[in-house]
């Protein structure tokens, strides 16, 4: 009798040991994954707040100012050539639109930015 193999019950042995492992590990590669695009996220927010602010810095004649507050598109940014054409959102992979602007809000000479991004598909875009 040919004894080389392993046997129903060993095989089933490894695959429940590998369930148990990939239970524990799976939902923490999960994790990585989905904070990394968070982090990205993050990131790509302050660099277009940061290009609103340079831009309205060499250009204030291009924004219009309502009371205290101004907007700059991604439009403006793409044709001044500060971002290129088709920007990806970081967190969800889809287009952000050149309607997306940063707001610039000056109170008593301390100015804030804030941000808000359309995406394809979205109201507004």
């Amino acid at each position: 009798m040919n004894n080389k193999g392993f046997t129903l019950i060993e095989i089933l042995a490894v695959i429940v040991i590998l369930a148990v492992i990939l239970t524990i590990v799976g939902p923490k590669v999960i994790n990585v994954f989905s904070g990394s695009k968070q982090k990205a996220y993050d990131d790509q927010v302050l660099t277009l707040k940061n290009l609103g602010k340079q831009y309205a810095t060499e250009f204030p004649y291009d924004i219009t100012w309502t009371s205290n507050v101004a907007k700059v598109t991604i439009s403006q940014l793409i044709t001044a050539g500060y971002v290129k054409s088709n920007i990806t959102n970081a967190k969800n992979g889809k287009a952000i639109c050149g309607t997306s602007y940063i707001t610039i809000t000056n109170t008593s000479g301390v100015y804030s930015y804030g941000i808000t991004i359309y995406n394809t598909g979205d109201a507004g875009c």
